[in-house]
């Protein structure tokens, strides 16, 4: 129904970032925010990385609320950062989940 990733980030150890979506038909049931949080308090706490990130497009309002109740918190705003496939270079709000935080 959906896929959850973790990329760990060259140069900077014990960091990774993760990804996910989760298919029309299966949104709105906790799926992601579930996901979000079991694979980040493993990364966190058997993968024993330091911190977890995620970077989403300002309207995207359903990824952010995942977060948030997956435990993650809202950092800031990186302005034309992300590049689409179509161009466009849009703001990247950045979220975390650290070990201190489980």
């Amino acid at each position: 129904m959906g896929l959850i990733v973790l990329l760990l980030q060259p140069g900077r150890p014990g960091v990774a970032e993760t990804g996910y979506w989760v298919i029309p038909r299966a949104r709105g049931r906790g799926l992601a925010t579930r996901a979000i949080r079991l694979a980040s308090a493993w990364a966190l706490g058997d993968a024993g990385l330091a911190r977890v990130q995620a970077l989403v497009e300002p309207e995207n309002e359903a990824s952010a609320r995942a977060l948030l109740a997956a435990g993650f918190r809202a950092e800031g705003t990186l302005r034309s950062f992300l590049l689409s496939s179509d161009g466009r270079r849009p703001d990247a709000m950045v979220f975390s989940r650290i070990r201190r935080d489980l």
